[in-house]
């Protein structure tokens, strides 16, 4: 499956599984690098989901006034 495809927490899911696999120290070099790649991509397209939804936010507070104000974040 693609990593645009993944969901948020599927990538999550996947990176653990990848950082449990290198962990256990018990793969090649070669299957390392590829596996650090694939985590490096699934960081990133956490990163961008995670930008897309920040920038959705929106923080709702009162001024000095008592009116409520919207601001993003």
């Amino acid at each position: 499956m693609s990593n645009q495809k993944l969901s948020f927490e599927e990538a999550v899911a996947a990176l653990e599984d990848i950082i449990g696999k290198m962990e256990s120290g018990n793969m090649p070099l070669e299957e390392s690098i590829e596996y650090f790649k694939k985590g490096t991509e699934l960081i990133k397209h956490c990163d961008k989901i995670l930008d897309k939804y920040e920038k959705m936010i929106t923080i709702v507070t009162p001024d000095a006034d008592g009116e409520v104000k919207e601001e993003e974040v």
